[in-house]
């Protein structure tokens, strides 16, 4: 189990696993070069250099005539081996080339130590050299290395089979007659005698290779490809640049580039390599004591510090048992918040960790993390709401591993706390393992209802988890528990004509139809109570059902709770006689039934003063939770009470219960009002409750009535605002009678009060006012200076609303006073304020970009300034929002806003003179926020991110240098995309400048994406650039390649049925172009296994795109003419299905009667319905006779086809 094909053992270079898996294996040869030798103190020549002091020694011209064209013209040589062997026979050859690559003053470099150090990290070297020198056995001396043996040529081992250090071309200290210089000499050794090969061919085929030193253009290289064939496991360590160069795989070798910094003496500096080489033997040579005291290290410094080296290194030892080990020991000691920051980092990089909550089985190493993340979550009270975060986010269907160990420790969380434990154990008996019910049964009754048994397991429910804006987080970051619904497998259309069918045709009263339905709302009442426990979200009650009779506030609510509530309602309806149901239903206190018993009472043949009595003993009028209910009642039969019922009724209206902890006595009275306003609306002549609602109002002038007294909460399209404390028009007249005195008044608002204006209805009043009236804004503020300071957090909240109206306002006349509010402002601490002063910045800044410099634009840049220089270093994103979150921080948070107004303020100045580089100060601004850490780069780099096209349009050159990198990086590529993303735009210049190859990257990462959301987004972003951008076929051929590579193939499928959504609403003209561009060649190879063999759900998504193909549609219907897919999806033909059936009918009623011939609908009741309606679309369209085919193979596959009438 790898989770990472590629590890960085330095941040420059990244090597594949394969080879450093190879290195650990003692399977890996190192095949060192001449270049190893260049670098100092070795300091020895290339092997051109050294053809070139032999020819400068010989006194022969360093070059070769060619013709050319018939002209004869001399130039170097190219083939050194050549130019070498016709070298006077009277010079020493061999022994001067010798002495050249052995001076006394050449030592071992570094380059040397490194090599021969990880060579032997393990157990016993394994290096191959071409080099004559002898610097790698001096370096292994000196590192104490002892070499078992060592060969020079022509005396080699046997090449599967050996270890030391092996000269093939010879060396200084070997027989000369096995130096390899001239082309003879390379002849004789590959070929006619063929002692290297001989020796290279089972080297290659036994060990994986890894070349250092060499270049692609080596001479050297091409006689080592003679030894090389398709299967050899080859890799070389070169420069970036040289690494870039396709024709290494040519050669069967997979470059790994590093960088090469120019010295002052213009020639590269090879650092890069030593030091990856290094680091790749301290890793090697790190034992179990090393591992966990770095991981240790990297436990305590925190996932937000992980660079990509140690990212890398702790993914690799994950997939250890060990590791695994040392990673839990350390976080299990940890505090709640940073086990929990950990637990979020498992969550987003080890992929199988995710699997498992999928129901697919995991390795040893991950169920040690499963087991980490059930004891040490799950088992803890305060942690458990995060353990039920993952399972939202990754999945309900845990695997065995992860059932089991959730099970256990649940007990033992409900042993700390029983209402935490019922919640993981509700869970785990009603999601987990709840049996899915596949539809047995028809969508709709046909004659008979079905049997209890089916119609009581149709209706049990799964509870499902969601994350609600509510759920929220605790002070230390970590989320509580999700919320949760509860879902049907069956729909409610379905679900509640199966019911009503049932109540229909059962006698009146069925006791064995009752005791079912009451069981399977109890049910449903009491896993939600179980698992809400008791937090406010509570049992079962309005938010599933508003209404129990028949209304349309019920339309709002679509779940299968409804179905199971309307058949209870009529089974009630049907078989009560007397009272004893609803009294039956009412002892189960539980809210539902509650509800359903007054309604029961309230259709009852009983008179209108039964029924008034039987509310009046069983309810106080008030309960919130049968509100509806009870006025409902109340307004059927109060017409028709006698005198004495109704005076009995209007006592016990009066004598309102007592105000509980949470009440005050101003509440209670308003809710004697409401319910009095009601009565006398339903009984005008109602004289007694009029008085008495009269009284009220005169008491309290303030309270009004309610437009749907009889709801708690009423849903209809538009805007629900709060209460104004009064008009706007008479807080502006009050404001200039008596000032102070009404701002004292208002100062005393309540934070939260029932049906009455609160403090942020004021905070509101103020705000609009300043907006409308600005000059009001400073009459306000005089006021406030006189108010004392004992409301001193009242006073600055007021303060931040006259602001804050200002930013929408037209200032003129007011500027200088705004500025010096400002600066006022900026001196506070609190968050509240500085996110006043930079929503004022960023509101005014819009309103003036067509405005000229003036000195209120200049105060502006000075106040962003200020506030960033002063208070930057104290942000913490103390409400902990989600920087990726569905409200990201970088739009709820001041730096965030201040990145934003600097934005602006850049587009405000271009607008004026259309400079194109920044100035000084925006450069400024833009380099802090770029360079920031933490939260507050959290809160900055998206915000520039997301105006990344606007940017990159005013300055290129500096967002390509500051900006685009961080689309690359590994730890913020996932954030700056979703930002990016809200809007994207792009050019082909910012794809060039390095968007494009980022975007090639994030696919590698696109499980960094928090949903599925975004990542669908970001596969939209890369259709969009395939179909429209101009990108070069290489970048194409990559970004095609990584959207079936990434995740093993995972996301293909889903990029598929991207395309096709994306297809759809395309002209024909778009089709064209992206047929011929890309289309038809990415799906020849996706048909032909290309890069890797296609499952089935993505060709049967490329199958669902083909009529989409216009004038294309017979090209592609010949690429699936050997490859039928199954038909998958329940939507898989397109709206304009008609008008392509007219022209292509005959062909794609071939097409996918053949798809239908091997779909299995077993199980898929959603695809049968569509391949239903879809027979019947084509049957109307092309005829009977046309479509023949596909219906008898819907008949042959066992799907009931109505015949047109």
């Amino acid at each position: 189990m790898n989770y990472m094909n590629k590890m960085h053992l330095t941040e420059d270079v990244v090597l594949p696993r394969d080879l450093i898996t190879a290195h650990r294996e003692e399977d890996l040869v190192i095949f060192v070069g001449a270049g190893a030798s260049v670098d100092p103190p070795a300091h020895l020549p290339s092997f051109k250099k050294l053809t070139r002091r032999l020819a400068e020694m010989a006194g022969v011209p360093f070059e070769e005539t060619v013709n050319d064209n018939g002209k004869k013209t001399p130039q170097e040589p190219r083939e050194y081996d050549r130019f070498l062997g016709a070298m006077p026979k009277n010079f020493d050859l061999r022994r001067h080339a010798l002495e050249l690559v052995s001076p006394p003053d050449s030592h071992p470099n570094p380059t040397h130590e490194a090599i021969m150090c990880l060579s032997a990290a393990y157990r016993e070297p394994r290096v191959v050299t071409t080099n004559y020198d002898d610097h790698l056995a001096e370096a292994a001396a000196a590192a104490g290395i002892d070499l078992p043996a060592r060969w020079d040529a022509p005396f080699l081992p046997q090449g599967d089979d050996f270890s030391g250090l092996v000269h093939i071309h010879g060396s200084t200290k070997g027989d000369r007659r096995g130096v390899v210089l001239t082309d003879e000499d390379f002849g004789n050794a590959y070929l006619s005698n063929g002692w290297a090969t001989r020796f290279l061919v089972p080297m290659f085929r036994r060990y994986t290779v890894l070349f250092v030193g060499y270049s692609l253009g080596d001479l050297i290289m091409r006689y080592l490809a003679r030894g090389m064939s398709a299967k050899t496991r080859c890799y070389a360590l070169v420069s970036e640049d040289k690494a870039a160069r396709g024709d290494w795989e040519r050669l069967g070798v997979q470059p790994i580039g590093y960088p090469v910094r120019k010295r002052k003496d213009r020639k590269g500096d090879h650092d890069a390599l030593v030091k990856v080489l290094q680091a790749w033997n301290w890793f090697a040579r790190m034992g179990e004591k090393e591992h966990r005291k770095r991981i240790k290290t990297i436990i305590d410094a925190g996932p937000e510090s992980l660079g990509i080296v140690d990212h890398d290194y702790l993914m690799f030892r994950l997939e250890i048992l060990a590791g695994v080990r040392d990673f839990t020991n350390v976080t299990w000691t940890l505090p709640p918040e940073k086990a929990w920051a950990w637990l979020r980092w498992i969550d987003g990089n080890v992929p199988e960790f995710k699997t498992a909550f999928l129901g697919e089985p995991t390795s040893k190493s991950t169920n040690e993390l499963l087991l980490w993340y059930a004891g040490r979550f799950i088992a803890d009270p305060k942690l458990h709401g995060a353990a039920l975060d993952v399972v939202q986010r990754q999945g309900q269907d845990f695997n065995d591993f992860l059932f089991n160990q959730a099970q256990y420790y649940a007990q033992v969380l409900g042993e700390a706390s029983p209402e935490a434990g019922d919640r993981w154990k509700v869970l785990l008996l009603h999601s987990i393992r709840r049996r899915k019910f596949d539809n047995p049964i028809p969508y709709r009754p046909a004659g008979e209802a079905e049997s209890l048994a089916v119609l009581a397991e149709a209706m049990r429910p799964r509870l499902v988890l969601n994350r609600w804006w509510s759920s929220g987080a605790d002070n230390d970051g970590i989320p509580a528990a999700p919320s949760c619904e509860l879902v049907w497998d069956l729909e409610r259309e379905s679900l509640g004509a199966h019911l009503s069918k049932a109540v229909e045709q059962a006698p009146a009263g069925d006791p064995r139809l009752g005791l079912i339905l009451e069981n399977a709302l109890l049910e449903c009442c009491e896993i939600v109570k179980s698992y809400n426990g008791g937090r406010s979200l509570g049992e079962l009650n309005y938010e599933y059902r508003p209404a129990i009779e028949e209304h349309d506030q019920n339309n709002k609510f679509g779940h299968g709770i409804d179905a199971i509530i309307d058949a209870l309602r009529d089974y009630g309806t049907k078989s009560q006689a007397n009272t004893d149901l609803a009294d039956r239903w009412w002892r189960f206190d539980r809210v539902l039934f509650r509800r359903l018993a007054i309604h029961l009472v309230t259709v009852s043949s009983l008179s209108a003063n039964e029924k008034i009595g039987w509310l009046i003993e069983h309810t106080n009028l008030y309960e919130p939770n049968y509100r509806h209910e009870i006025y409902h009642l109340l307004k059927m039969v109060i017409e028709n009470a006698s005198p004495t019922v109704k005076e009995r009724l209007l006592e016990h209206v009066l004598t309102a219960p007592p105000k509980t902890d949470h009440d005050s006595d101003k509440l209670k009275k308003y809710n004697t009002y409401n319910l009095l306003t009601w009565l006398t609306q339903c009984d005008t002549n109602w004289e007694q409750a009029r008085i008495a609602r009269d009284d009220l109002q005169a008491a309290h002038p303030s309270f009004a009535p309610r437009q749907h007294p009889d709801f708690s909460m009423w849903v209809e399209s538009g805007f629900i605002g709060g209460r104004a404390p009064m008009p706007q028009e008479e807080f502006t007249s009050r404001l200039h009678q008596d000032a102070r005195a009404m701002l004292e008044d208002l100062l005393r608002y309540p934070d939260t009060t029932f049906e009455q204006p609160v403090w942020q209805d004021v905070y509101d009043l103020v705000r609009n006012t300043c907006t409308s009236q600005p000059h009001e804004g400073v009459k306000i503020l005089d006021a406030l200076n006189q108010i004392s300071h004992d409301r001193a957090s009242r006073v600055r909240d007021m303060r931040c609303a006259i602001v804050e109206g200002w930013g929408q306002a037209g200032l003129t006349g007011l500027e200088e006073r705004v500025i010096t509010e400002l600066h006022n402002l900026t001196d506070s601490d609190e968050e509240q304020v500085h996110r006043t002063i930079s929503r004022f910045l960023c509101n005014q800044i819009q309103k003036r970009q067509k405005s000229p410099e003036s000195s209120f634009t200049e105060q502006m840049r000075q106040i962003a300034s200020q506030l960033w220089r002063e208070h930057s270093e104290e942000f913490s994103n103390p409400n902990n929002i989600d920087p990726a979150g569905p409200a990201p921080l970088h739009l709820n948070s001041w730096p965030g806003e201040i990145a934003q107004y600097w934005v602006g303020e850049i587009d405000r100045r271009r607008h004026e003179h259309e400079e194109p580089d920044l100035t000084t100060e925006e450069e400024t601004a833009l380099i802090n926020f770029l360079h920031s850490t933490g939260s507050l780069r959290d809160a900055t780099l998206p915000a520039l991110s997301y105006h990344l096209f606007y940017l990159f349009q005013v300055v290129p050159e500096f967002i390509t240098r500051e900006l685009l990198p961080f689309f690359s990086q590994n730890d913020t590529a996932a954030q700056v995309w979703e930002a990016f993303m809200c809007g994207p735009r792009y050019s082909i210049d910012i794809l060039r400048a390095g968007l494009l190859p980022a975007m090639i990257k994030m696919w590698d990462r696109i499980d960094h994406f928090t949903d599925n959301r975004t990542q669908n987004a970001f596969m939209n972003l890369t259709l969009n650039i395939l179909f429209f951008a101009d990108i070069d076929p290489e970048h194409q051929k990559q970004l095609l390649r990584r959207t079936v590579l990434t995740q093993q193939g995972e996301l293909a499928w889903r990029f598929a049925e991207s395309a096709y959504s994306f297809l759809e609403h395309q002209e024909e003209e778009k089709k064209d172009k992206i047929w011929n561009t890309w289309l038809r060649e990415h799906l020849t190879n996706r048909l032909n296994g290309i890069p890797r063999e296609a499952r089935t759900e993505e060709l049967a998504a490329w199958a669902d795109l083909v009529p989409l193909l216009g004038t294309h549609i017979p090209d592609a219907l010949r690429l699936f003419s050997n490859r039928v897919v199954p038909l998958m999806r329940s939507h898989f033909t397109p709206t304009q299905l008609n008008s392509i059936m007219k022209i292509h009918g005959e062909e794609l009623v071939a097409f996918y009667t053949e798809r239908l011939r091997i779909t299995s609908i077993e199980n898929h009741c959603a695809l049968v319905c569509g391949i239903k309606r879809f027979i019947q679309d084509i049957t109307n369209t092309i005829g009977e006779e046309k479509a023949r085919p596909l219906v008898d193979a819907a008949v042959d596959a066992g799907i009931s086809v109505e015949s047109r009438r």
